[in-house]
This record gives C-alpha cells, sequence and structure tokens, in this order.
C-alpha cells in the first residue's frame, strides 16, 4: 500500500490552474495560471519549486497550452 502512495505528489500553486500540458517526452508539466503565468514542473525533480514564466503582462489568464518537439537536423 505504500507503494502506491509514493507515486502521487502535491503541488500548491498557491493560484488557480486555468491551463495544463504534458512535455512530450513527459518529463514537466506546463501549468497555466489565472495571473498570466506558465509554471514548468520538472518531474524528475519535484523537491524543487516550478519556474514560472510570465507570459501575459496584463495579467490575463492561460487559456492554452501547446508544446512543441524541438527538431534537430543532422549537420
Amino acid at each position: 500500500m505504500s507503494f502506491l502512495f509514493s507515486l502521487f505528489r502535491t503541488l500548491n500553486t498557491k493560484t488557480a490552474l486555468t491551463a495544463i500540458e504534458f512535455s512530450p517526452e513527459g518529463a514537466a508539466i506546463y501549468l497555466g495560471t489565472e495571473n498570466g503565468k506558465v509554471l514548468v514542473v520538472d518531474l524528475r525533480g519535484l523537491d524543487k519549486p516550478p519556474k514560472a514564466v510570465v507570459v501575459s503582462d496584463t495579467g490575463r489568464r492561460v487559456e492554452t497550452i501547446s508544446v512543441q518537439v524541438r527538431l534537430t537536423f543532422p549537420s
């Protein structure tokens, strides 16, 4: 039973969430907030706080998030 509890974590974001998206490789979650920020949660380091990126200078809520895979081309 204790194994199941280790699979789940609670994140206190201190603001309402309005959008969520997983990174293509599954190593991060992007959380849109009601005050115009995107919080980037690294799932490999849940002991660290999320990084905040301001996407609206006026504080408008984030309604959608889309994450693209970075392409690399051979030289």
